[in-house]
């Protein structure tokens, strides 16, 4: 078997995040989708998207912006993304991609909602939070009464999650995350902090907690 380097999976555009030497003998490659790679470069892709997002939701709220973006996505039917015309049933799509054939998963939406945001709330701290089979999005915004939250850097961010089919509302978690949201961070997978800024100016960060 001809194994490829992560430049080339790079240029491909598998968006590959690393790989990991164990012994002298043996080696575990871990390839898991650069969800920073993705915002990045997506960030920028979807300025006509997002222009027509703000068009609409002028004069609204932070939250009302968030909602609409959030049932926007949650709208678009979920799949497990295994089918070859999905990144070669990679199970990952990058967001404009995700619009284009109008399907995704929790990662795939989460990307996609992270990116949105980030360019039409950019004073929003965020992050992209990943337990056992899921994931979601947490936003440092003014917390409502009942929303659900997860302390990332000693604050509270409201929990929101974009994967569907209901139209679930800001700071209402799915079922699966509810255990760990008042985990200590080692029961995470790991997460992204995605710092606020211009689009230009950030450089997101991720911190690996396995």
């Amino acid at each position: 078997m001809v194994y490829k380097t992560i430049p080339e999976l790079y240029k491909e555009k598998f968006y590959v995040a690393d790989f990991i030497k164990t012994t002298s003998t043996k080696l575990q490659v871990k390839v898991r989708v650069d969800f920073l790679h993705v915002i990045l470069q997506d960030t920028l892709n979807a300025r006509s998207i997002t222009k027509a997002i703000a068009t609409r939701t002028h004069g609204r709220s932070n939250r009302e912006v968030i909602t609409y973006v959030l049932n926007f996505l949650q709208s678009i039917p979920y799949d497990h993304l295994k089918s070859r015309n999905a990144m070669e049933g990679l199970g990952f799509v990058p967001p404009l991609t995700l619009i284009a054939i109008n399907k995704g998963d929790c990662d795939t939406k989460s990307t996609a909602l992270a990116t949105l945001l980030r360019t039409l709330l950019p004073n929003v701290n965020m992050a992209m939070v990943f337990i056992p089979n899921h994931a979601f999005v947490a936003l440092d915004i003014p917390m409502h009464k009942g929303d659900d939250t997860i302390n990332i850097n000693g604050r509270n961010y409201v929990v929101v999650d974009p994967t569907g089919p209901s139209l679930s509302a800001v700071g209402k978690a799915h079922k699966r995350a509810k255990p760990y949201l008042k985990q200590k961070r080692n029961k995470l997978e790991y997460l992204i902090n995605i710092p606020n800024g211009l689009k230009d100016s950030f450089t997101p960060t991720m911190i690996d907690l396995r």
